[in-house]
């Protein structure tokens, strides 16, 4: 536990008590653990009888081919903004944003910005 506590830079008592029978460790602290652990996570297609839905509950045709497809832009957008982030290093999530999302409309920034948080917290996992 020591090991995995230095690993993870938590404290060995906020591991035992995040990791004990009938904690809700945050998501976060889940996925440290298992980076220490060697191990990580992976999703997987979800198809209801060999048919995908979206979230509005709507039928995707070629599901696999759109899901593919969204992957491709994500991990390309999550690419770019690596790249902002390793040239402005002393940057911010705001000062990133613009950089990083100069694609997209200004006006759809503020949720953009959710997006960006995500990717920055998957990197700095990562790295």
């Amino acid at each position: 536990m020591a090991q995995i506590a230095q690993d993870t830079g938590l404290g060995r008592e906020s591991l035992y008590k995040a990791l004990s029978a009938g904690a809700k460790p945050r998501f976060d602290t889940v996925l440290k653990v298992l980076k220490a652990l060697g191990l990580r996570i992976e999703m997987e297609e979800a198809l209801v009888g060999g048919v995908a839905y979206d979230a509005h509950g709507h039928p995707l045709p070629d599901a696999l081919g759109a899901i593919a497809h969204l992957k491709a832009h994500r991990l390309k957008r999550e690419a770019k903004i690596a790249a902002v982030m390793q040239a402005n290093p002393a940057g911010d999530p705001d000062q990133w944003l613009p950089l990083a999302y100069d694609d997209v409309d200004a006006r759809l920034w503020p949720v953009a910005k959710r997006s960006l948080l995500a990717h920055v917290e998957r990197i700095q996992l990562l790295a």
